[in-house]
């Protein structure tokens, strides 16, 4: 599940909604003046440690990393740092960015804007330590533009992009071609070049695949067209 807050506004749930929970160990890193904000007040039952995210920190439990430029310059070097922590984002403007990273591998759970309540930033490190995600909806248009860039990589037609939309919707070969106009060979045709471009072998991994895709970027839903 993926919650969606305001920039600045009032949250589409609650804080107080969220389930408090146990003492976390939070790394805070790479600029994210928070303390100023009163971050550290709303997070008083959790053990901070502020550092540079250079250092490796492979006994926290989640780690706050800013996008900022020297974050942008320096994000190889940091990566290995966090990895296998998952990781909120607190973004300027770099959500592209952000959403990127999560297509390289890092754990990304949350992206939370750097003018956000101090609360609602709270709101997502809960939010994350229960398994969740959290995403501003300021995120929602490079998002878009993330999964698009990952169809490009991929190398999917139009065409091929109309059929796995059907796909992820579950409809069948012969359904397919109805709604495209098509003959369910082609259909087939174009389902084979997919399985063969996103290296799985049947149409439940594709679903999978690009399910998971959709819900690390806030998209289940979403049309892919």
């Amino acid at each position: 599940m993926f919650y969606n807050v305001g920039l600045g506004g009032e949250a589409e749930f609650p804080y107080g909604s969220l389930e408090k929970v146990r003492m976390a160990r939070i790394l805070v890193a790479e600029y994210v003046d928070i303390c100023a904000r009163g971050l550290a007040d709303v997070l008083a039952g959790h053990q901070l440690t502020f550092a540079d995210a250079h250092i490796a920190h492979k006994d926290v439990d989640l780690a706050l990393v800013s996008t900022s430029t020297p974050t942008l310059e320096h994000w190889s070097e940091i990566a290995p740092s966090v990895d296998g922590v998952p990781v909120i984002f607190v973004t300027q403007d770099h959500e592209w960015f952000a959403l990127k990273t999560m297509l390289d591998g890092a754990d990304v759970r949350g992206i939370v804007h750097m003018q956000a309540p101090a609360a609602e930033i709270a709101a997502a490190v809960d939010a994350v330590l229960q398994g969740e995600g959290y995403f501003a909806p300021s995120c929602r248009a490079c998002a878009g533009k993330v999964r698009r860039s990952w169809l490009d990589e991929l190398g999917a037609t139009r065409r091929e992009i109309e059929v796995l939309d059907r796909v992820l919707r579950g409809r069948t070969n012969a359904a397919i071609a109805r709604e495209i106009g098509c003959s369910e060979r082609t259909v087939k045709f174009h389902v084979s070049n997919l399985l063969r471009k996103a290296a799985v072998r049947t149409r439940r991994e594709l679903r999978d695949s690009v399910g998971l895709l959709n819900q690390r970027l806030g998209l289940v839903g979403v049309p892919l067209a």
